[in-house]
C-alpha cells in the first residue's frame, strides 16, 4: 500500500507525489514519535529531513499501529491511499479486492488516530468519497453511520435518499442531522452522558413523531465537495446528484428536532449535573435515581431489579431485610448508609414502579443495614407531593405504634384503629392513604424508638400536648384492655409531654366514658380498677360517635385547625434522627420530595451572584458566559492579560459553581465547553 521509486509525477507542481518513497534519499534511523515537529504542514517525503524519513519508515515497518507516532507520518501514508483511489479507480486500475483493503486500512487507522481532529476529518470524508467514485448509485443504509467515525456527507445523502423515497426520517438519522447542523449544538448532557442522551432522544422522538418525520422534497439539489489531503493532487472533487434534493439546511424540520433535543436535555439535566461532580459514577444509586423512567426500563439490570421487586410484593405486604435489598441495587454493604443513599434508593424504586417503606423523603426515618423494610407496588410515584395532613398523620401513627408495641403484643384492634384513623380522614388523597396503610404495617412490625423525645415534646403548648396524649390513649385502649406495660409506656410519654403521669389512669377512665369502656389490667405496682366490661366498638362507617376511628379523625381535625403548624414542626423534629447526615451528602436532585427545598437552597446561594470570586476570575466567568464553545488559546490569552494561570482559573470557577449549584460550569479541553444555562441560573439568582 505504498509507492516506492524515483519518479511519480504530481498533478500539481513539478515535484514527485508527496507520498512517494524514494530509496535514493538519505535516511537516518529514528522512532515513529521522534522529529515530528520538523514535518510541517502538508509534508512531502522528498522534502522532509532524513530523521523524519527514518521515523516514517520505522512506523511502516511496525505495522502502522504505534499510537504514539506523529500524525504527520500517518498522513504521508494516507496520501498514497488517497492517490490510488482518486487517480486509479476511474481508470479501472483498482480491483474490488484492493478497494476493500484500502477502505479497511483507513478504518483501522481511524480506530487508532481518530483523536487527531484533522486526520479524523480527512479520513472519514475520504471513505465517503470512495463510495461516490466507485458507485453510480449508492447502496447505503444507516448501518454505515459508524460510531467510531462520523461522515457528515453520508448523513446528507441518507436524508436526501429518505426524502426522495417519501420515507420517515428515523431517530438515528435525525440525531446525526441535528448533531452536525451549523445552527444547533447539543447541550451539556449530550457531552457528559452521550449514550443516555441518544437513548432518551430516541424514546422522545418516537413518542412525538411515531416512525419519524416526513420531509417533502425541496428545490436545492444534493452536491458534495471533497477537499483532498494530498497536496500533490488537484482538487477539490465535486459530486452532483441532480435527481436528489438536499433537505439538510431546511429550517422547519430541524426546529422540530431541536424541540426533542431540548426536552431530552431537560430530562437528563439532573443526571448530567450529578456526573459533573468529581468522582461521580453513572452506575451509582444516586445517578440511577436521576435517570428518566423510560431509560431505566430498557436496561437488563433494571429488568432484573423489577423482577426482584415484584417477587417481594407477591402475596401481600411482608418485611424484607434492607441489607438484601441494598445489595441487590448495588449498594456497598460494608459502609454506612447515608441519607442521600436512602433518598436515591427510594427515588429509583419510584421509577421502577415500586415504593420502599419507610420512605425517608416523607417519613423522616433513617434505617440501617440491619433493619427491615416493606416493598409495595406502585409506590408514591415521581410527582407525589405530601399534604400537611399526610405528614401529621405519619407522625401520629409512629407515636401510636410506640404505645401499641409497649405490651409486647400488637392487637388486631390496635391495627384496625390506626387503619380507621386513616380511612376516616377525608383530607388524605388515595395515594396518601395507601402509603400510610403500608407505613402502619411497617411501624407495627418493626421496633420503634425515638431519641431526644422529652426535649422536643417539651416545646409543645399545653393544648398540643393534651391533644397528643388523647391520641395515645385511644390507641392503648383500642383492644379493650390496657396492659400494665402500656400504662408504663403511657406514663413515660406523659412525662416526655410534660404532663402528670398520675393522670394516665384517670384519663383512661375519662376516655372510657366517652367511647367504648376498657379494662385496666392489674400490675404489681398499681391497684386494680373496676371499670365496666368492654363492649364491641362500632364498625367503621356506621356513623356512631363511639367509633375509635371517627373519634381520632375528629381529634385530628381539632388539632389541625388550631395548632397543626406547631405540632407538625415539633414532631418532625422529634422523629428526625440526631445523626442525620443530610448536610454532608445532600444533592439538589436527590429526590422529588426535596426538590422544593433544594430549589430554594440553590436560589439562596445563587442570589450571592459573583460573591466569592476575585475580580479577575469574575471577569473570566462573565466573558465565557457569552457562548458554549471556546478556543483554548482565546481563553489562554485572556488569562495571560489578567495574570491568571489557565488551569487554576478554570478550577477556581468550577469550585465556585459547585458551592452554588452543585455542578461545574466548565469542561476543560480544546475546545473548552462552558455551561451557559447554568451560569445564567446562578447569575440571574443574584439579580432576583
Amino acid at each position: 500500500m505504498i509507492y516506492v521509486g524515483t519518479m511519480l509525477p504530481a498533478q500539481v507542481g513539478p515535484e514527485n507525489d508527496a507520498s512517494l518513497i524514494n530509496p535514493e534519499l538519505k535516511v537516518v534511523p529514528a522512532e515513529p514519535w521522534q522529529y515530528g515537529e520538523e514535518m510541517g504542514n502538508w509534508p512531502k517525503y522528498g522534502n522532509v529531513s532524513a530523521q523524519c524519513r527514518g521515523a516514517y519508515l520505522k512506523w511502516l515497518a511496525t505495522d502502522r499501529c504505534d499510537p504514539k507516532a506523529h500524525i504527520g507520518y500517518v498522513f504521508l501514508f494516507f496520501y498514497g491511499l488517497e492517490r490510488r483511489i482518486i487517480l486509479g479507480s476511474p481508470k479501472g486500475l483498482v480491483s474490488l479486492e484492493e478497494r476493500g483493503a484500502i477502505v479497511m486500512e483507513v478504518q483501522r487507522l481511524l480506530s487508532i488516530y481518530n483523536h487527531n481532529g484533522s486526520f479524523n476529518s480527512y479520513a472519514t470524508r475520504f471513505l465517503f468519497a470512495e463510495y461516490l467514485i466507485n458507485n453510480k448509485r449508492l447502496n447505503l443504509s444507516e448501518d454505515d453511520l459508524n460510531k467510531d467515525y462520523y461522515i457528515p456527507e453520508l448523513v446528507q445523502y441518507l436524508l436526501a435518499q429518505a426524502v426522495a423515497n417519501e420515507q420517515p426520517i428515523s431517530a438515528k438519522l435525525a440525531y446525526n442531522w441535528y448533531s452536525d447542523h451549523p445552527d444547533y449544538g447539543f447541550p451539556t448532557p449530550a457531552r457528559r452522558c452521550p449514550s443516555q442522551f441518544y437513548d432518551y432522544f430516541s424514546v422522545l422522538y418516537h413518542r412525538k413523531f411515531g416512525e419519524g418525520l416526513i420531509v417533502k422534497p425541496n428545490k436545492t439539489k444534493l452536491s458534495f465537495s471533497y477537499k483532498i489531503a494530498n497536496i500533490s493532487l488537484a482538487g477539490p472533487l465535486v459530486f452532483n446528484f441532480d435527481d436528489l434534493s438536499n433537505p439538510y439546511n431546511l429550517s422547519g424540520p430541524i426546529r422540530k428536532i431541536d424541540e426533542v433535543a431540548q426536552e431530552c436535555s431537560q430530562g437528563l439535566e439532573a443526571f448530567s449535573r450529578y456526573l459533573g461532580r468529581k468522582g461521580a459514577s453513572a452506575d451509582s444509586l444516586a445517578a440511577q435515581a436521576l435517570l428518566p423512567r423510560e431509560l431505566l426500563s430498557q436496561t437488563e439490570m433494571n429488568k432484573f431489579l423489577s423482577f426482584y421487586l415484584s417477587q417481594r410484593t407477591t402475596g401481600g405486604l411482608q418485611l424484607t431485610p434492607f441489607k438484601e435489598l441494598y445489595g441487590i441495587f448495588g449498594g456497598n454493604s460494608e459502609t454506612q448508609v447515608t441519607k442521600k443513599d436512602l433518598e436515591s434508593l427510594c427515588s429509583l424504586c419510584d421509577n421502577l414502579g415500586y415504593g420502599i417503606m419507610p420512605d425517608i423523603r416523607y417519613y423522616g426515618q433513617k434505617i440501617g443495614l440491619e433493619d427491615s423494610v416493606v416493598i409495595w407496588p406502585k409506590g408514591h410515584g415521581r410527582d407525589f407531593s405530601p399534604s400537611e395532613s399526610f405528614l401529621l398523620a405519619g407522625i401520629f401513627i409512629r407515636l401510636g405504634a410506640l404505645v401499641s408495641q409497649s405490651d409486647g403484643v400488637v392487637a388486631d384492634e390496635e391495627t384496625a384503629l390506626l387503619n380507621d384513623f386513616i380511612e376516616n380522614n377525608r383530607d388524605l388523597t388515595k395515594i396518601e392513604k395507601e402509603s400510610l396503610r403500608v407505613y402502619i404495617y411497617w411501624c407495627l412490625n418493626t421496633p420503634q424508638g425515638v431519641s431526644g423525645l422529652k426535649q422536643k415534646l417539651s416545646e409543645l403548648s399545653d393544648s398540643s400536648r393534651h391533644s397528643i396524649s388523647r391520641i395515645l390513649l385511644a390507641v392503648a385502649q383500642a383492644d379493650g384492655i390496657i396492659d400494665p406495660n402500656e400504662v408504663k409506656a403511657l406514663e413515660k410519654l406523659y412525662i416526655s409531654l410534660g404532663l402528670d403521669k398520675s393522670q394516665v389512669i384517670s384519663d383512661l377512665h375519662a376516655m372510657a366514658s366517652e367511647s367504648a369502656p376498657v379494662s385496666v389490667a392489674p400490675s404489681e405496682w398499681a391497684p386494680t380498677y373496676a371499670i365496666d366490661a368492654p363492649r364491641p366498638s362500632s364498625s367503621p362507617g356506621s356513623g356512631s360517635t363511639s367509633s375509635p376511628g371517627l373519634y381520632l379523625n375528629q381529634e385530628l381535625i381539632r388539632i389541625r385547625e388550631k395548632e397543626t403548624s406547631q405540632v407538625k414542626k415539633v414532631l418532625e423534629g422529634v422523629f428526625i434522627d440526631s445523626n442525620d447526615d443530610s448536610a454532608d451528602d445532600a444533592s439538589p436532585e436527590a429526590s422529588p420530595a426535596s426538590s422544593d427545598k433544594s430549589t430554594g437552597a440553590a436560589q439562596t446561594t445563587a442570589s450571592q451572584g459573583l460573591s466569592g470570586l476575585d475580580e479577575p476570575y469574575a471577569k473570566l466567568l462573565m466573558l465565557m458566559s457569552s457562548k458554549t464553545h471556546w478556543d483554548r488559546q482565546s481563553v489562554q490569552s485572556f488569562c495571560d492579560e489578567n495574570h491568571l494561570m489557565l488551569d487554576g482559573a478554570l478550577e477556581v470557577i468550577n469550585e465556585w459553581a459547585f458551592d452554588r449549584a452543585n455542578a461545574p460550569l466548565i469542561e476543560d479541553g480544546d475546545p473548552i465547553f462552558f455551561d451557559t444555562q447554568l451560569a445564567k441560573e446562578i447569575i440571574d439568582g443574584s439579580n432576583s
